[in-house]
């Protein structure tokens, strides 16, 4: 069920629960005129004393198809991420929990800046998974 009120505010209800299930704010006078329209989405228009014809769209189903999309996506690269460091890729590794913003699951990068390599200083990267540093102990 559809109801608008005088403070310009449309509110879709459920009736089986008689639960307000969201209000929609478009409109800075009262809304004196609703129609609904149900095909393959809800789409309700709106005209209010503001002289404003609004069309509301239904889009839960598109945002539920894309927060799953994103879910699976982010499974993907979790699987990515265990895969490349079971094989010892820790570049990748770093990368992708990076990108996942998971850099607790993925390495500790320490940097050992002291090596000479035909005369140039050589910046030394070591790549260690996390879970194999319990009971060393790491200085810096």
């Amino acid at each position: 069920m559809v109801s608008s009120g005088g403070d310009g505010l449309i509110k879709l209800w459920t009736i089986r629960t008689n639960e307000c299930e969201t209000t929609l704010d478009g409109h800075s006078e009262k809304v004196w005129a609703l129609d609904t329209k149900a095909d393959d989405t809800l789409s309700i228009v709106s005209g209010g004393a503001d002289s404003r014809l609004i069309v509301w769209t239904d889009i839960t189903k598109e945002r539920e198809d894309e927060k799953r999309k994103a879910e699976e996506e982010n499974v993907l690269m979790e699987q990515k991420l265990s895969n490349h460091l079971r094989f010892k890729e820790y570049e990748q590794a770093l990368e992708l929990a990076l990108k996942l913003d998971k850099p607790h699951m993925a390495l500790k990068v320490r940097l050992v800046p002291h090596l000479v390599y035909d005369n140039r200083f050589v910046l030394l990267i070591l790549f260690i998974p996390i879970n194999s540093l319990s009971g060393l102990d790491v200085i810096g």
